[in-house]
């Protein structure tokens, strides 16, 4: 019953960046940040699994010291991932995500005990703390308190989540 000149039509186009960051992350494996595209296209598209898989991997290479330097940008993703700054989904979307996270945080804490990257401890207490383990997120404050006292990220993340 419309004309032609006012109908509307959507349309969802595969992402095209989504296979070029897997290129990228075959040549160039030590390049962490491709892992945080990736991961971060992934989550647009809602495959939450997948995108925890790749994080995952460049989050290993993180933690093993052997990234080519670039591994704010992978931590920063993930913070974002826990904050919500992306539009990826309804609030069950966001719960489902934040609950991976927390359980790839958990994961990595068995394999990797006593990181040096602060950026690990934060992520982890936030996540821990925003899915009501506020004892685990307590706990995983405290450990990075005792690794870096008085430090000025973790006395902002003390007052704003009251650890």
């Amino acid at each position: 019953a419309q004309s032609p000149a006012s109908a509307e039509l959507h349309l969802h186009l595969p992402s095209l960046l989504i296979p070029y960051y897997r290129q990228q992350i075959e040549s160039e494996s030590n390049v962490v940040h491709h892992y945080a595209d990736l991961g971060h296209f992934l989550m647009l598209e809602g495959e939450i699994a997948e995108a925890m898989k790749v994080f995952e991997t460049g989050l290993r290479i993180s933690l093993r010291g052997v990234s080519a330097g670039d591994d704010g940008r992978l931590w920063s993703e993930i913070d974002r991932i826990i904050v919500k700054q992306y539009d990826y989904g309804d609030d069950d979307t966001v719960r489902q995500a934040n609950l991976a996270v927390l359980t790839l945080l958990r994961e990595l804490k068995k394999e990797f005990p006593s990181p040096d990257i602060m950026a690990f401890y934060t992520c982890y207490a936030i996540c821990a703390d925003k899915l009501n383990h506020r004892q685990e997120a307590q706990n995983i404050f405290d450990e990075a308190w005792s690794k870096w006292p008085d430090n000025r990220q973790l006395i902002a993340l003390k007052k704003s989540r009251d650890f």
